[in-house]
């Protein structure tokens, strides 16, 4: 494949700038957040389950809890401790160590004063990756991006800026970073990369299957098919591996986040308000959008979303933030159709132009 234009290289100041912004956001939160006393929102037995820090109440508003229990103990004891009564849980939980395993080196080995900050500062450094991504997957076919800021304002980033450390937002971020790797022909570090974005959270593998799907009606080959056995492999791997810690699979919990084709939404939707109309809105937008690109790629990632969504439990659909989470990709993957042509680009354009308008001798 050509390589792409120096100009259309990612900004990484813009990224670091979008790092520093979300990192001063999050810091002001916890100045102005409750402080510590009550239990935490959750019932199980975490960490987290008594907040010992203003830090420590935002990250156990949602799943940020059980990430930090996989960064305190990576071996699973804790996680499996915690959830003594319901293995299949805690399968369920530890089946997405990313997080876990960078809040471990973040804290220092699992100290516990560390523990929310690391994680406040992964979700931060997330916000910047996810810029950053979305200006390489424009820049992979030498453009540049109009709006890659535009990214953390998306409903399903934006909730991680309430309740940091949760995985999704990673995880999107590493799919569509690899994505771009893809399109650059660096097909062997776009396999690595969706492997560890499925370790992240095991829903961006639609994204890896809609590449290989296109990829492989285009070449012909069953080459592409890589991108989804990879990472699906090692997801399996690491699982089986937390089958015999725990003594449960993942999916006899993550089964019930499921549901017959069209029931969990039509049930979700009678509980909607507000914001769950807005983020539908905005996935509507984004999935018609990547459809209209006519990029075959784009086209089969919103297909097998679409197809995924439709089974999605009334768990999901019911909250803006559920199904946000789990349709983050496609939100990102669409303002990938939002760029300008490069300034070489331009000028190659400009400088064909004005030999063509000059008189012949």
């Amino acid at each position: 494949m050509p390589s792409r234009p120096a100009a259309a290289r990612p900004t990484v100041a813009l990224a670091l700038t979008v790092t520093i912004g979300a990192g001063l956001f999050l810091l002001l939160q916890i100045l102005a957040g409750p402080a510590p006393g009550s239990p935490g929102p959750r019932s199980e037995k975490l960490i987290f389950a008594q907040p010992q820090s203003r830090a420590e109440v935002m990250v156990a508003r949602l799943d940020g809890g059980f990430f930090a229990e996989i960064g305190a103990d990576p071996s699973l004891g804790l996680l499996r401790k915690a959830y003594s009564d319901n293995p299949g849980g805690a399968a369920f939980r530890a089946s997405r160590p990313v997080t876990g395993w960078l809040a471990w080196a973040g804290s220092l080995g699992g100290r516990r004063p560390l523990l929310a900050p690391a994680l406040f500062v992964i979700t931060a450094l997330t916000m910047g990756l996810a810029t950053w991504a979305v200006q390489d997957g424009v820049a992979a076919r030498g453009n540049r991006a109009r709006f890659p800021a535009v990214a953390v304002l998306m409903p399903g980033m934006l909730i991680v800026m309430i309740a940091p450390g949760l995985c999704d937002p990673l995880a999107a971020a590493f799919s569509v970073a690899a994505f771009g790797l893809n399109r650059r022909g660096r097909f062997g570090w776009a396999v690595a990369l969706f492997s560890v974005a499925m370790l992240t959270r095991e829903t961006t593998i639609l994204v890896a299957g809609g590449v290989a799907l296109a990829d492989m009606w285009r070449s012909r080959s069953l080459r592409p098919a890589l991108l989804v056995a990879v990472p699906v492999a090692a997801f399996m791997l690491w699982n089986t591996v937390v089958h015999q810690i725990v003594g449960a699979w993942f999916f006899q919990a993550g089964a019930g986040q499921m549901a017959a084709p069209f029931t969990g939404l039509i049930d979700g939707i009678a509980l909607w308000g507000p914001m769950e109309v807005v983020t539908a809105g905005v996935l509507v937008v984004t999935l018609v959008v990547m459809w209209r690109t006519g990029d075959p790629e784009l086209r089969a990632i919103a297909a097998v979303h679409v197809v995924f969504a439709l089974v999605m439990g009334e768990i999901v659909w019911k909250v803006w933030w559920g199904f946000g989470r789990v349709l983050l990709p496609v939100q990102l993957l669409a303002l990938l159709a939002l760029y300008r042509p490069t300034d070489q680009a331009t000028a190659s354009t400009a400088d064909v132009a004005g030999i063509a308008a000059e008189p012949s001798a």
